[in-house]
């Protein structure tokens, strides 16, 4: 799928700025390539990487379900 590759490149230069605010876009993408490409597996892993990578500057309290959302992205 055309827009779902689109997406996945676009998540990736959002990770790449090392902001939290393009983590958060960049999961938003994902979620809507997911929908876009549900067979895809890049797209599934590039949703686990963005997860991750939001995680990193999530408040505690949201740490876990990010953690979780992530793992079952990646599974």
């Amino acid at each position: 799928n055309r827009e779902a590759r689109a997406l996945l490149d676009d998540a990736g230069r959002a990770l790449l700025s090392w902001n939290s605010d393009e983590d958060a876009n960049a999961v938003g993408m994902m979620k809507r390539a997911v929908a876009l490409a549900p067979d895809d597996a890049r797209v599934w892993g590039m949703l686990a990487l963005s997860y991750m990578r939001l995680l990193r500057s999530a408040p505690s309290e949201q740490q876990e379900e990010l953690r979780q959302r992530g793992q079952a992205a990646a599974a």
